[in-house]
């Protein structure tokens, strides 16, 4: 593992604090979290399933969207 020492605003350090502790873990934990979280290469089929529904199954969807005047005006 490597140690990365980064200066920053007290403000962004009081809030890294609170956002730690919220999810009950050590600052630096939450800090590399972040880290992990804004360098992950996007990916591109991300939004595969984005659109399921417990609500609607395909052969429903026409009638769906009529009876939710979606397409109307």
């Amino acid at each position: 593992m490597t140690v990365l020492t980064v200066e920053l605003d007290e403000a962004v350090v009081n809030w890294l604090r609170r956002r730690a502790e919220r999810e009950g873990v050590e600052p630096a934990v939450s800090a590399a979290r972040l880290l992990e979280e804004a360098s992950a290469e996007p990916d591109p089929l991300e939004f595969v399933a984005s659109f399921d529904s417990d609500e609607v199954v395909a052969r429903d969807a026409d009638a769906f969207l009529a009876e939710h005047g979606f397409g109307q005006s």
